[in-house]
């Protein structure tokens, strides 16, 4: 009784091992989630492998949805997120993020978190950077696609929202006339990057062949490496700050594609302020309804972080159309002034037993039929880590 107690807390119904035993272990991540501020919609991410399943809780809401919108899974992963890998501060401002859990065996080197908490295994990590559910953004994003470049999309994404003429990424392909070092016997290759000015890298490594190594080194030391499968073909990830004229050597295969971006700390701060300026502000949050009002400083589009399948949306209690961006995430053009918002939930899957589930301080569960505000999205990035992880576990 006590193990199903405890798969059900956690959500998905799949071997635990030792966690699944372990009752301090859900003891350290309720203690932190119990610091967390109340009485708001906000997503948390729990970064890091401490079992196959880990939930992506947020306050208040979680699922497990055995189909998901594809148009959602496709923005998520234009953007580089498709493993528990910590995500761009870009990426984490789109999609409502304001805590991280993260285990303090592995280091915390971003500058965009701040600590808000920990136990002896984990810490809990609030975002210096968090934007609301909604806020005002460029008409421009309207035309927003992902591409199939994580590093294109962040910035193609932030140019539209943000209207400012400027990458945030700085992108460096490593090609075949970049190579410093060639071991044609192995197929491998070295190609080294000199930093340019001081900041956080990020790497893309993508893999169409059989699973790989690429090693990453700082100045002949080495200071990263990642595994691309067959299954994981991609990965974007953080590696770290570094100073300017610093060596970066990449190891891996010729045949994989291997990208470096510097990302532009000032630019982003900018960029930030001036979405962070029109918030919407939430004055209703239930299981299939949102209100709230927002001031527009002139006419454009307030982008959220819902979802838009089976969502209406009223202005000033008028219905208008919904704008969908990169066909999942729903926006709604407004006037210039003050506006109040709602959207409603419609169920048009009658027979879909989709299960919700209610999270209160204590863990306790309620158990709903229907989609409503818990596609609101980690779910999705839920689904995408254990199909991903299924596919190596059959594989293995």
């Amino acid at each position: 009784m006590k193990k199903v107690y405890l798969l059900a807390v956690l959500l998905f119904q799949f071997t635990y091992a030792s966690y699944a035993q372990d009752q301090a272990f859900i003891q350290n991540i309720q203690t932190l989630l119990d610091l967390r501020t109340p009485n708001d919609f906000y997503r948390t991410h729990i970064v890091h492998e401490f079992t196959y399943n880990d939930p992506h809780l947020y306050n208040g809401i979680d699922f497990l949805k055995n189909m998901i919108n594809d148009d959602v899974i496709k923005f998520v992963n234009g953007l580089g997120l498709s493993e528990y890998d910590p995500a761009t501060p870009l990426t984490n401002a789109f999609l409502n993020i304001r805590y991280m859990i993260n285990d303090k065996s592995q280091p915390n080197f971003d500058i965009h978190w701040k600590t808000a908490g920990q136990t002896n295994d984990f810490m809990l990590l609030e975002n210096k950077y968090y934007l609301p559910l909604g806020f005002m953004v460029n008409e421009n994003i309207s035309g927003y696609v992902h591409d199939d470049n994580p590093f294109m999309s962040q910035n193609n994404l932030f140019r539209r929202a943000t209207g400012f003429d400027a990458d945030l990424f700085a992108v460096t392909e490593l090609t075949d006339s970049d190579i410093t070092e060639k071991d044609e016997g192995r197929g491998l290759a070295m190609w080294d990057y000199k930093v340019p000015s001081a900041g956080l890298i990020y790497t893309y490594f993508k893999n169409d062949g059989d699973s790989t190594h690429v090693n990453v080194y700082l100045n002949n030391e080495l200071k990263y490496f990642v595994n691309i499968s067959p299954e994981h073909k991609v990965g974007f990830r953080p590696i770290g700050y570094f100073q300017q004229d610093d060596i970066i050597s990449i190891v891996t295969k010729v045949d994989v594609s291997s990208y470096l971006g510097l990302f532009n700390e000032e630019l982003f701060e900018q960029g930030y302020y001036k979405l962070a300026s029109q918030p919407l502000v939430l004055t209703e949050f239930t299981n299939n309804n949102i209100k709230g009002h927002v001031v527009a400083l002139e006419d454009g589009l307030l982008y959220t972080s819902i979802p838009a399948k089976n969502w209406n949306v009223y202005v000033d209690s008028v219905e208008k159309e919904m704008v969908l961006i990169d066909g999942a995430m729903a926006a709604v053009r407004l006037n210039k002034g003050y506006r109040e918002v709602e959207f409603r939930y419609i169920n048009n899957l009658d027979n879909d037993q989709t299960k919700i589930n209610f999270f209160n301080s204590n863990f306790v569960i309620g158990i709903v039929t229907g989609i409503a505000i818990s596609l609101v999205l980690f779910g999705v990035i839920a689904f995408i880590v254990i199909r991903a992880r299924n596919k190596r576990k059959k594989s293995a």
